[in-house]
């Protein structure tokens, strides 16, 4: 088994033990809320449940830091896994392009994402666009491997993470 499936494999193992353990705590009516709001409401409550914090969340703003800090600790997660992906052996001459334009462009995510976290209380606006724009990174990464021919269902799997917090980001300093 090479190492970025290894990697993913485990990953996903220690998101499921940590969504089962928190599932006698079941997220706040405001998380329940916002996700209800979300192109897709369970994985928004997946991905924000297994913050402790979101059982008990009662405002947008801390409710807003919570996600942004979620996502850019996703969201650099999958940068590394994808930068790892470069090391691999026989990645063609295209993908491998693609995959280091996913890496860029999951750099300019994370800075979007911290952007929208640091400017919750000054410029919730500016929070709201930088928390939409973050999920361009996914897009663009996905065009560019799929502009090679081929499907990487690892980097697939993470675009469709960081569009999924993209859109939680969004639908939340839309509130501030």
């Amino acid at each position: 088994m090479d190492s970025y499936t290894h990697c993913f494999l485990v990953s996903t193992v220690l998101m499921l033990l940590i969504l089962n353990s928190n599932a006698a705590n079941p997220p706040s009516k405001l998380v329940q809320n916002i996700c209800k709001e979300t192109s897709n409401p369970p994985n928004c409550l997946s991905a924000l449940q297994p913050d402790p914090r979101t059982t008990s969340v009662s405002t947008f703003r801390d409710l807003a830091q919570i996600a942004l800090q979620l996502a850019i600790a996703n969201t650099t997660n999958s940068q590394t896994f994808i930068k790892n992906m470069l090391n691999s052996k026989g990645n063609n001459p295209h993908l491998r392009h693609a995959i280091q334009n996913c890496v860029s462009s999951y750099r300019y995510a994370i800075y979007s994402f911290r952007s929208a976290l640091n400017e919750l209380d000054d410029d919730p606006l500016t929070a709201n666009y930088d928390a939409k724009v973050a999920g361009d990174g996914a897009t663009n990464c996905e065009d560019g491997v799929a502009s090679t021919g081929q499907t990487v269902a690892p980097i697939s799997t993470r675009n469709q993470y960081l569009l999924l917090y993209s859109d939680i980001g969004y639908r939340i300093t839309n509130k501030l």
